[in-house]
C-alpha cells in the first residue's frame, strides 16, 4: 500500500509548483520513483515504447535495443552476449508502463492543484496582514479586493484602506481579480 511521504505536506511531489515532472527523482516518494524508473528504458531514459526483453530479463525499448544491437552485440546494462533472436517483447510490461503514464498524469495535474491552493492561500495570508495594517472598515465602494480564501477563489471581499489617497485604482482592483481568476 501506497502512503505518504513522511513530512508535514501529503505531496509526492519533491518540488513544490511542478508543471512536468521528467526525472524519477523528481517524485519524493521512494515507490513512484521506483516504479518511473524501471517503466523507463536505460538507453533512451524515456518511457519503454513496444518493451522488449533480452534473455538476461533487462527490458528496454524494442528500437533502442536493436540500434544497440547493430553496434555491439551486448546487453547495455550487464554486458551479457545477445543477439536479436534472444528478444521477446513483453505485452503485459507495456500494459503496466501505459498504466503507470496514466496514473502519472493524475498525480501531477493533483499536485498542480496542490500548488494552485498554495499560491492563493500564501497570497490571502500577504493580503490580510497588508490589509489589517491599513484597512479600517468595510465599504462596498472600495474597488480593491482580495481573495476569501483558498477553496473558493471566487469569492472576494471588499477592504477600505485607512487614508483616502491611499485608495487603490482601478488598475489595482483588475491585478488582483486577475490572480484570482487566472489561478
Amino acid at each position: 500500500m501506497l502512503t505518504p511521504p513522511s513530512t508535514a505536506s501529503t505531496s509526492y511531489i519533491s518540488d513544490n509548483c511542478l508543471s512536468s515532472i521528467t526525472d524519477p527523482t523528481d517524485f519524493s516518494h521512494k515507490s513512484l520513483q521506483s516504479i518511473d524508473t524501471i517503466s523507463r528504458c536505460p538507453i533512451c531514459k524515456d518511457f519503454l515504447n513496444t518493451p522488449t526483453v533480452g534473455e538476461c530479463g533487462h527490458i528496454y525499448c524494442s528500437f533502442c535495443m536493436l540500434r544497440t544491437l547493430a553496434i555491439e552485440r551486448n546487453c547495455p546494462v550487464c554486458k551479457k552476449k545477445l543477439s536479436d533472436h534472444q528478444l521477446f517483447t513483453s505485452a503485459t510490461t507495456e500494459k503496466i508502463v501505459n498504466c503507470w503514464k496514466n496514473v502519472r498524469k493524475t498525480i501531477i495535474r493533483g499536485a498542480e492543484e496542490e500548488c494552485r491552493r498554495k499560491r492563493i492561500s500564501d497570497y490571502i495570508r500577504k493580503s490580510k496582514i497588508t490589509n489589517s495594517l491599513h484597512t479600517t472598515h468595510l465599504n462596498p465602494k472600495n474597488r480593491y479586493t482580495s481573495c476569501i480564501n483558498g477553496k473558493n477563489a471566487s469569492k472576494l471581499k471588499f477592504a477600505y484602506l485607512h487614508a483616502p489617497e491611499s485608495t487603490p485604482s482601478p488598475s489595482d482592483y483588475d491585478e488582483n481579480l486577475k490572480f484570482c481568476i487566472q489561478q
